[in-house]
């Protein structure tokens, strides 16, 4: 019994280190492959930081919907902006469901309210129960220019209306259908819904860039520092946290 008893412990441990050496080569396998991504992409990669994040943007419609959050691996394409892919559950047992989204983030020392500019009901809906209000971007675009059906909304209008320019408003009304836009104090996020897609993300990064410089140009800059409910953190603890790929 004894014999018996050792040899069945003896292959239980067996086991686990098994399951603990594959786990540990698929991690590393991982870590590798997205260091060659954000090698390709020329950007840096964050390999902590993710939960932080998270919690950090929770404020975003997009963050408070489902259960069972996720975010993939964290590449930061420039100071002070941060790309990922994002996930979600809906539903329970049977009728689960996982939804992904692309996601860039960028911290912008803007004195913004929020706003949402999006063609989604869901996130309209999100826009009226935290007492948003429509924004006729028509009347600051030229009228040719205009080949978004999105919908604009925030909890300030008047702000946008006395700051809006003719560039901000272009760029506005110009958006794909598919892309989504939300701003709060000190942060601008874009999302759309699909997998991690490097020609996908790279282009958001560059109209997110955009649209922080159009806000700054609008609004000016502030001295005052962003809610830290609401932003991600400044662009140099971000910094100090990434490590640069390759």
């Amino acid at each position: 019994m004894k014999q018996t008893y050792a040899t069945y412990l003896v292959a239980g441990m067996g086991a686990i280190g098994v399951s603990a050496a594959t786990l540990l080569y698929r991690r590393l396998r991982e870590t590798a492959r997205i260091r060659r991504l954000a090698s390709k992409l020329g950007w840096g990669v964050r390999l902590r930081g993710r939960d932080a994040v998270l919690s950090r943007a929770g404020s975003m419609a997009l963050m408070r919907v489902g259960h069972s959050r996720r975010i993939g691996a964290l590449f930061e394409p420039r100071p002070g902006i941060l790309a990922f892919s994002y996930t979600y559950e809906t539903g329970t047992e049977l009728e689960r469901m996982s939804h992904s989204w692309r996601v860039v983030l960028c911290d912008v020392a803007c004195p913004l309210r929020w706003s949402i500019l999006t063609d989604q009901d869901w996130l309209i809906a999100a826009a009226r129960v935290r007492h948003m209000y429509p924004v006729d971007l028509a009347q600051f675009a030229e009228p040719d220019a205009i080949r978004s059906p999105h919908a604009f909304l925030s909890d300030d209008p008047d702000a946008w209306r006395t700051h809006m320019t003719p560039r901000l408003a272009a760029f506005l009304t110009q958006q794909a259908r598919e892309r989504n836009w939300e701003i709060a104090p000190g942060l601008v996020a874009a999302f759309e819904p699909g997998a991690f897609l490097e020609t996908e993300m790279a282009a958001m990064v560059d109209q997110t860039t955009r649209l922080a410089q159009l806000l700054l140009t609008a609004f000016g800059a502030t001295d005052a520092p962003p809610d830290s409910t609401a932003s991600l953190p400044s662009s140099p603890s971000m910094a100090s946290a990434t490590e640069s790929a390759g």
